[in-house]
């Protein structure tokens, strides 16, 4: 294991490919990993029954994938939002289970109850009227459901059909629309959830470990290292693999946008939970001068938190986008050094520098004027120190 020739890790890296497969397609978290990358890059630095770690893990890309791989894993987020969906997406059911959430997600009251929504809740402003009134039935039989991993997988059924709704349409769903599409979300996600337990058992994990092989912590990197539990269970990861906030970009980890325009809280509200916080909180600083360096702060503490119970031959993989690689790069490796870290520095197909990535269909919200960087990602590999 180890960079000393080309391997899958740049093929994948380079690809073009929709998500597919297993349950990535449970909820499109923002600035998420290439599935086929993630894969190759746990391939390439772990062994089976080696522990991945992902520290910014999002919607859970790099949790699936190791599960699949036969890997035990293990990712933080400070998003509850985010941590819900990477649950759900690796939480296997019965049959009883998912009969249950069939027949949830076929229920008639959906068509004939549509509900009046309260204007006072901040988490449903800017979102439609009309979208509100068909999810609102959803959300509240969903929170009725008998166990909280149908629960919960009913709230993702109605994150993903919101995002498909806000995101994707120019006009307002009617009921009968959206009850339509939760029916196929649904199927579609259940037969995800069984590619990946079958995936998981050709690998080692069998059925019933896929949920004690994976931890999913809800909170700060620096406090997930310092807690007893989540350090016992992390069992010394040989691979961090990760994609953390991008410096002076902006990204809404925590919000869904209407149509590409304004923003609203609405995920929160579909996944009962509370949402006091605004978008520097999920991206470790924000996009002026103050933040940027508060950026570099928080990063180096949350790497140095990592570097404090990684493996001593672990390896740390990360895609990093900049809004001005030529000053932000250069502040980026000297916080991973502060960290604890040293990038390597291999001789023939890996540049110095790391490799840059063009990211299809995406492009950087930044104040920087130079567009340049506005669309790429690079990939970093280091190592601890001494």
């Amino acid at each position: 294991m180890g960079i000393q020739e080309p391997s899958e890790v740049l093929s994948a890296l380079a690809s073009r490919n929709r998500v597919e497969g297993l349950t990535h397609k449970f909820y499109r978290y923002p600035a998420r990993f290439n599935p086929e990358f993630v894969r190759a890059a746990i391939r390439e630095w772990t062994l089976p029954g080696d522990t991945v770690l992902d520290p910014f893990m999002g919607g859970g890309t790099t949790i699936v994938e190791a599960l699949a791989e036969g890997r035990i894993v293990a990712g933080v987020d400070i998003n509850p939002v985010a941590c819900l969906v990477a649950r759900v997406k690796t939480t296997p059911l019965s049959a009883a289970d998912q009969a249950a959430i069939m027949e949830w997600s076929r229920s008639t009251r959906f068509l004939t109850n549509p509900a009046v929504m309260e204007s006072t809740d901040s988490r449903l402003s800017n979102a439609p009227a009309e979208l509100l009134a068909g999810l609102a039935p959803m959300v509240t039989t969903a929170s009725g459901l008998r166990f909280i991993r149908r629960s919960q997988f009913a709230r993702c059924a109605i994150l993903q059909l919101a995002q498909w709704a806000l995101e994707s349409r120019t006009t307002p769903c009617d009921p009968s629309t959206l009850a339509c599409r939760l029916v196929a979300s649904v199927e579609a996600m259940l037969k995800g959830v069984d590619e990946l337990v079958a995936a998981a058992a050709r690998n080692g994990n069998t059925k019933r470990a896929i949920t004690r092989r994976r931890t999913v912590y809800q909170g700060d990197v620096t406090a997930a290292c310092s807690d007893a539990v989540f350090v016992q269970r992390c069992v010394k990861p040989r691979l961090v693999l990760t994609s953390p906030p991008y410096p002076g970009v902006h990204v809404l980890y925590h919000r869904l946008q209407v149509r590409g325009r304004r923003e609203t809280a609405v995920p929160f509200w579909i996944a009962g939970l509370e949402d006091g916080h605004g978008p520097s909180y999920y991206t470790l600083g924000g996009r002026s001068g103050t933040g940027v360096e508060r950026y570099y702060l928080k990063l180096s503490r949350a790497f140095g938190a990592v570097r404090q119970i990684v493996h001593p031959e672990g390896v740390v993989v990360q895609l990093v986008g900049f809004s001005d690689r030529e000053t932000q790069l250069p502040r980026y490796l000297e916080a991973m050094e502060a960290a604890g870290f040293v990038q390597e520095r291999s001789q023939g197909w890996w540049p110095a520098d790391g490799v840059v990535r063009t990211v299809p269909n995406r492009r950087w919200y930044t104040q920087a004027r130079d567009a340049r960087y506005q669309s790429e990602e690079i990939l970093l590999v280091h190592r601890p120190l001494g």
